[in-house]
């Protein structure tokens, strides 16, 4: 979890961004995003991506215990994966890439200060 702020200052707002898989057979995959204000009030908001399935030999190594952006750059021959485009930016051929599929949720997540 990231926490805002820096030096002496309090914290005014922290935020998680992650990825889940969901183990079902097909293996599906989708973010999420938290924020939580502690500035005298507390305030949670969240938001999540859309989810989409899992090519079979991704799902079968995350299954085994790899991690998403592990099992992505074996399967697709990549290097470091997760730190560009990510999984939905190969499988959607450039489409939707990592940053792009995160937007919509951070959006989300922080309805409760853009209308409280």
């Amino acid at each position: 979890m990231a926490i805002i702020g820096s030096g002496n200052k309090k914290c005014t707002m922290a935020m998680s961004v992650d990825s889940t898989y969901v183990p079902k057979e097909e293996g599906n995959n989708n973010g999420g995003i938290t924020t939580a204000c502690t500035g005298g009030k507390f305030v949670w908001g969240y938001g999540r991506t859309g989810s989409f399935l899992l090519p079979p030999e991704i799902t079968k190594l995350v299954h085994g215990g790899m991690e998403l952006g592990d099992a992505d750059d074996a399967v697709f021959r990549r290097v470091n994966s997760k730190h560009g485009g990510g999984t939905v930016g190969v499988l959607t051929d450039g489409m939707i890439d990592r940053s792009g599929y995160y937007d919509h949720a951070l959006k989300l997540a922080l309805v409760p200060w853009i209308r409280p």
